[in-house]
């Protein structure tokens, strides 16, 4: 007796003919088990988000080319040599390049989303299926569209560069001025010296008196 492969009788699988004498039974898939079966693959995790919501919401994302250089510093030895002492990265660029189509008010929404985002100094966060890049800014914007891609589809360069937060100075009030630490005022203005310590500076400079 001839055997058969095992077909499932699925919606896109044309139904296969059996020989009179041979089963035609064949395991189904359930309607109910889709659903959890294309939950358990997962999604990939692309988009630009800020504070977990996405913060600009595009067709697709094109490529994604990232870039980050370590620095290694050096100091000369004798006979011309150097010798290497430390390695610092600086921070990592990405360029997204992201495509939107869709009707005129679509399209010039997301034109909109683009001048906002690039204007902004909110910290965004890049998400890919193998890594997440937080703390990036856009640096500058570039959009096309082309006969070739179609005149209703906007194409996106999106330069990204990572942004390092600093600690910031905290100040404590004492109990005596002399225990205060140093406090950042800001830029200090020039002040113009009155004539009559213009010539008490003058008068100390060409006596050699150190005091006042």
């Amino acid at each position: 007796m001839a055997v058969y492969p095992n077909v499932p009788n699925v919606p896109g699988v044309p139904p296969v003919n059996r020989q009179p004498g041979t089963s035609s039974a064949s395991p189904t898939l359930a309607k109910s088990d889709s659903p959890a079966i294309q939950n358990s693959a997962g999604k990939p995790k692309w988009g630009i988000y800020k504070d977990g919501a996405l913060a600009l919401e595009v067709d697709s994302i094109i490529s994604l080319d990232f870039g980050q250089e370590y620095i290694i510093a050096d100091y000369p030895i004798e006979r011309g040599g150097f010798e290497s002492y430390d390695k610092v990265n600086s921070p990592f660029d990405i360029t997204l390049r992201v495509s939107k189509s869709g009707s005129p008010q679509d399209r010039a929404a997301f034109i909109q989303a683009l001048d906002k985002i690039t204007a902004s100094m909110d910290l965004l966060a890049i998400l890919s299926p193998e890594k997440t890049y937080p703390s990036v800014n856009v640096r500058r914007l570039d959009y096309r569209r082309t006969a070739q891609e179609g005149a209703g589809r906007i194409v996106a360069d999106l330069p990204f560069v990572e942004i390092r937060e600093t600690g910031e100075a905290a100040f404590v009030d004492t109990k005596s001025p002399a225990g205060a630490k140093t406090k950042n005022n800001g830029t200090v203005q020039p002040v113009v010296v009155s004539d009559g310590n213009r010539r008490s500076v003058s008068d100390i400079i060409n006596t050699g008196d150190g005091g006042w």
